[in-house]
């Protein structure tokens, strides 16, 4: 104790005060970083998932199985480990209608096979 009046603090609950304020701001940025990163994560597939289900409202054919919460389980597309699709393979599909620039937000994508379906429109950037 009089190591601490030498110092001018009169309380040894004082001496918590000064780091405490460190202490919670450091647990605040830690959970604001975990936060963000699982927000933007969710985000993406939330993307992800409003891509394809507009793919989905222009095209006609064999995809009863879209529309479920999981995406990654549709037919045709493979996500990966945080869950963006990175495939959408739906050559051979029977599938007949307009291509939607929906599938351009995709921005996971590293493959996108269409071919020996009735499709029309481009493919966008």
């Amino acid at each position: 104790m009089a190591k601490m009046l030498m110092a001018g603090i009169s309380s040894p609950n004082l001496l918590v005060i000064p780091t405490m304020p460190r202490f919670l701001a450091l647990i605040t940025i830690a959970i604001a970083v975990v936060c963000f990163n699982h927000a933007s994560a969710v985000d993406s597939q939330a993307s992800d998932h409003t891509a394809l289900l507009f793919f989905k409202s222009c095209v006609w054919g064999n995809l009863s199985d879209w529309g479920s919460s999981k995406m990654c389980n549709w037919t045709g597309v493979t996500c990966d480990s945080r869950g963006r699709v990175i495939y959408l393979l739906l050559s051979n599909s029977n599938l007949t209608g307009i291509i939607s620039p929906a599938i351009g937000n995709l921005s996971a994508l590293r493959r996108l096979d269409l071919h020996s379906n009735q499709l029309s429109g481009s493919i966008p950037p």
